[in-house]
């Protein structure tokens, strides 16, 4: 399969992930486990990825006055919620800094955002050390609250957790149950 650093590099949709341009079904089931905080470098770059994807329609921007009403409504409650949610867990907070700055960087920068798929380009983007990551998430936080009107929450670790307990689980409705039908 080509998947994200693999995929077809003259497709334009596939520059930035796979999933807009191979057809692919979603398995709800629990497989594998995935760890996306085992570093801090490691949570940066998947909070990144995931505030880039998660800010466009088939890898093309969005205005950024329109933004809130015009992405996918299940792409915007995952987004804030990378955004927002993840002070509980080690290294949680560059999960959520990254999907701050991976969308300010594709809706309010229009940076060309192709690169999320190469892995070493990634690490370039990563600051080399935050002296306060608590101003960094709250400088990001505000400036994605005035500029896109995103409800980006600022949870701290007690919040954190008491969101993922109160959020509700997928239903699982078969193997290949899909997202969007």
């Amino acid at each position: 399969m080509k998947t994200h650093e693999n995929a077809d590099k003259s497709d334009k949709k596939a520059q930035i992930d796979f999933c807009w341009s191979v057809q692919h079904e979603n398995l709800h089931n629990n497989y594998s486990t995935t760890v996306i905080n085992a570093t801090s470098q490691q949570a940066f770059i998947a909070g990144y990825r995931e505030g880039v994807k998660m800010s466009l329609n088939q890898g093309e921007s969005f205005n950024a006055e329109e933004f809130v009403k015009s992405v996918e409504p299940s792409n915007l409650r995952n987004l804030v919620t990378w955004m927002s949610v993840g002070a509980d867990i080690e290294n949680g907070k560059y999960a959520m800094l990254g999907s701050r700055m991976g969308c300010y960087s594709a809706i309010i920068n229009k940076e060309d955002v192709r690169g999320i798929r190469n892995i070493d380009r990634m690490s370039v983007l990563i600051p080399e050390a935050f002296d306060n990551i608590d101003e960094e998430l709250n400088a990001y936080g505000e400036s994605l609250r005035q500029r896109l009107g995103l409800p980006v929450a600022e949870y701290d670790a007690s919040q954190s957790k008491f969101f993922k307990f109160c959020h509700s689980d997928h239903r699982n409705r078969g193997v290949q149950d899909r997202e969007i039908k």
